[in-house]
C-alpha cells in the first residue's frame, strides 16, 4: 500500500476567516494570486512587503500565507516564522 501525505488545504478553512495573506515583491504576482483565489471564493491581502504584511496580521487576522522567499524588507522564512507566531502553527503557510 503506498504511503499518501495530503498537503494543507485552504479549502478546509471555514468561510468566516477565509481570508489569506499573500507577501511578494512583484505586484504582478500578487495581483494574479489575488484573482485567482478570490475567483474561489476567498478574502485576499497583499503587501509587496513584509513589514507592513506582519503589521497588518498583528491587528487582522488570516487563515493562511502565500509568501516570497525573497522579500527586500526580510526573508520569506523570517516572516513565516513571525507568522506561525502570530496566526498559528496550524494555519498554512506556503513559501
Amino acid at each position: 500500500m503506498p504511503n499518501t501525505m495530503t498537503a494543507p488545504s485552504f479549502v478546509d478553512v471555514k468561510p468566516a476567516t477565509r481570508k489569506l495573506l499573500i507577501v511578494d515583491d512583484s505586484p504582478h504576482v500578487t495581483d494574479a494570486l489575488s484573482r485567482l483565489l478570490m475567483i474561489d471564493g476567498y478574502e485576499v491581502v497583499a503587501f509587496n512587503a513584509a513589514l507592513p504584511a506582519l503589521e497588518y496580521v498583528r491587528a487582522n487576522p488570516v487563515a493562511g500565507a502565500i509568501l516570497d522567499i525573497h522579500i527586500p524588507d526580510l526573508s520569506g522564512l523570517i516572516v513565516s516564522q513571525q507568522l506561525r507566531m502570530l496566526i498559528g502553527e496550524e494555519a498554512p503557510i506556503i513559501i
